[in-house]
């Protein structure tokens, strides 16, 4: 028998499109929530035209919105349609949740804000995912995942000194998605207490400030504004501190040396070269003066070795590392095979998928990936035949009519 996870009772309608929204609710489903997701016929989360390249085949769709949408259901209802808003009206009696990422304004301009839901549910909780939440100057402002990066100060300290700032993906969506569904567990402890629902304005920039650690502290305090750092170091209390080539084609570890203990052990895995001795790299202090030659010093050693020889050597010896890993690596990672962490699927295009798994292993109720990634409609007998009692040809002519 397969367990599902914690939230086995709680229901989710999810309006989430294209990353965070369905990054937020994708944490629900594997914990175990009927996530139903509602698309339009017409008008299907663009996700999924967005395809993924198999060698040795044409794009095969889909591939990541099968990667934030697996455990959901999956129904069309068209929410401009007046019959088409009673009917998620219906839904919402017998939900918990309802989640999206759209623009602010949106869900009011089809007659489905929060104070209409509330009036049909007292106890629902809203979350509503703005960009830029649903106040403020910047509360009508498109955004998309790399502009909310830019606007929190992430993108230009992604860059190399001097040169152009790096957009690194869409990294602001899984911030917003994971403080998305974090916000949703918070409001259900708080009904539980107090059998009050909620609303919830999650404004995707702020979470992504909020990510920015000490940046906005330290200019505020010392006047000094975080820089774009490449592969420097920028750590005020190590040597070596950084990422450092190794051998092979683009191969890269990270080291980061904190106490003299471990610079000696350091030192000693090196096989103590004769310039570890030198005045320059004496203290602490010192080292950090001379970081470039350190720096310079320290890749003449990586260079000769694998990230795994780099890592496997130093973790021995008590020293922070660990290798850069890409894709390849990730997918043949002992410990992550170990810990059951990779979790695999069927597609009928593209054969064996691997998903990542559930980072959370709850030991009485630890969620898995019970159900494959779902087709546009694909649950409508269900949701509205077996959950609101429509009979078939009910369902029938709302399809035929453009409702469904």
């Amino acid at each position: 028998m397969v367990t599902k996870g914690p939230l086995e009772s709680i229901r989710v309608m999810d309006f989430g499109w294209v990353m965070a929204g369905p990054r937020a609710t994708k944490t629900l489903a594997d914990l175990g929530a009927e996530v139903i997701r509602i698309e339009g016929r017409g008008r299907p989360d663009t996700f999924r035209l967005a395809g993924s390249f198999v060698e040795g085949k044409e794009m095969v769709p889909g591939g990541r919105f099968k990667e934030l949408n697996r455990n959901k259901l999956a129904v069309t209802l068209n929410m401009r349609h007046p019959k088409g808003l009673e009917i998620a009206k219906q839904l919402l009696k017998i939900s918990d949740v309802v989640l999206e990422n759209f623009s602010a304004g949106v869900l009011e301009r089809w007659g489905f804000g929060y104070e209409v839901m509330k009036a049909v549910k007292p106890d629902i909780i809203y979350v509503g995912m703005a960009g830029f939440g649903h106040t403020g100057p910047y509360e009508t402002y498109v955004s998309h995942g790399p502009v909310l990066q830019a606007m929190a100060g992430y993108t230009y300290c992604t860059g190399f000194p001097g040169m152009a700032p790096v957009v690194m993906g869409a990294y602001a969506d899984f911030i917003g998605g994971a403080s998305g569904a974090l916000a949703v567990l918070m409001a259900l402890a708080y009904r539980q207490r107090t059998g009050k629902g909620q609303y919830i304005d999650l404004g995707q920039y702020q979470a992504m400030a909020a990510a920015m650690g000490t940046a906005v502290l330290d200019y505020t305090v010392n006047g000094r504004a975080a820089q774009p750092i490449g592969v420097g170091n920028y750590h005020q209390a190590a040597a070596p501190y950084g990422t450092y080539r190794c051998a092979g084609d683009d191969r890269w570890c990270v080291i980061t040396v904190f106490t003299e203990q471990e610079w000696q052990a350091f030192c000693q895995v090196m096989g103590n070269p004769s310039w570890t001795s030198e005045p320059a790299f004496a203290t602490l202090p010192q080292r950090i003066e001379h970081r470039p030659e350190l720096d310079r010093r320290v890749t003449e050693w990586t260079r000769q070795h694998s990230p795994e020889e780099v890592m496997y050597l130093l973790q021995r010896a008590g020293v922070p590392v660990a290798m850069v890993q890409n894709a390849a690596d990730m997918a043949k990672d002992p410990h992550l095979h170990a810990r059951g962490f990779w979790e695999y699927d069927q597609d009928p295009d593209i054969g064996a998928e691997v998903f990542e798994g559930i980072p959370e292993k709850l030991s009485e109720t630890p969620g898995h990936v019970w159900r494959p990634t779902p087709q546009v409609g694909q649950h409508n007998d269900y949701v509205y035949g077996t959950l609101l009692g429509m009979s078939a040809d009910q369902i029938r002519q709302y399809t035929e009519e453009g409702i469904f």
